[in-house]
């Protein structure tokens, strides 16, 4: 069964509801930008990639972790709360701090 999780990317939290309770295939994604709640959906693109399906509902300063957030909807997808350390720490360097609401 898929479940709803939580993954970090560095100082970032995202928050993942799936679309789909037997298969990999859909999830609004929320995090906090800029003091407000902000959701944006992500879907499979192949089997093993998931891709934001409307870019324009993302804040820009985020699209560029789009790569770690399909590897967390594919790694976590079936837990209940997945914590990323390795990439997400390099990536959220590169997103302006005023874009970082912690």
């Amino acid at each position: 069964m898929i479940g709803n999780f939580t993954a970090e990317a560095g100082v970032i939290t995202f928050e993942f509801f799936t679309q789909h309770t037997v298969n990999l295939h859909g999830f609004q994604v929320y995090v906090l930008h800029e003091q407000k709640k902000i959701r944006f959906h992500m879907q499979v693109k192949n089997s093993s990639t998931f891709y934001i399906t409307y870019p324009q509902a993302c804040p820009a300063a985020l699209l560029p972790l789009e790569a770690l957030l399909s590897q967390a909807i594919m790694s976590y997808g079936n837990s209940i709360k997945g914590v990323i350390n390795e990439p997400a720490a390099d990536q959220a360097n590169n997103i302006p701090e005023t874009s970082i609401v912690s």
